[in-house]
């Protein structure tokens, strides 16, 4: 790797981190993180197991039981019957559930909208012509050997 790719990459990291944590700082609600991670992995994923979903947030599942409770008691969460074994449960998203990630979703755009309106033309061209190159980035499964 060239220092010139690594420099690029460190900074590249710091500011895609850095935008992340902004656009999320502000959140709707009371929820924790864990809270959210766990709404947006069943979104994902759909109905799931509770074990299912405690090796995806890669978390016990006794702790993610407590996550889960709260969730199913701010009607985020709700339990289903697994068609494929009665006697287990699945994990969906309840209709709060799926109203909250919407307007994460939503607050979040617009928050990022509000900032892109602040920059230059020359700034917001620069920005629309690296998106493909982002979006490349983002979607390149191989990884190089480290």
């Amino acid at each position: 790797m060239r220092s010139d790719d690594a420099a690029l990459a460190r900074r590249l990291r710091l500011v895609v981190g850095r935008l992340g944590r902004q656009l999320r700082y502000q959140q709707i609600g009371e929820l924790t993180s864990s809270q959210l991670s766990a709404l947006y992995t069943v979104e994902i994923h759909g109905p799931t197991r509770l074990s299912e979903l405690a090796s995806r947030e890669q978390v016990s599942a006794a702790t993610l039981s407590r996550c889960i409770a709260t969730l199913e008691s701010d009607e985020l969460l709700e339990r289903r019957v697994d068609p494929s074994d009665h006697r287990a449960s699945l994990l969906a998203l309840a209709p709060g559930g799926s109203q909250l990630l919407d307007d994460l979703r939503r607050e979040h755009t617009t928050r990022l909208a509000h900032r892109i309106g602040g920059l230059t033309s020359a700034q917001q061209r620069i920005l629309a012509a690296a998106l493909p190159v982002l979006e490349t980035l983002v979607s390149n499964q191989t990884r190089p050997d480290m």
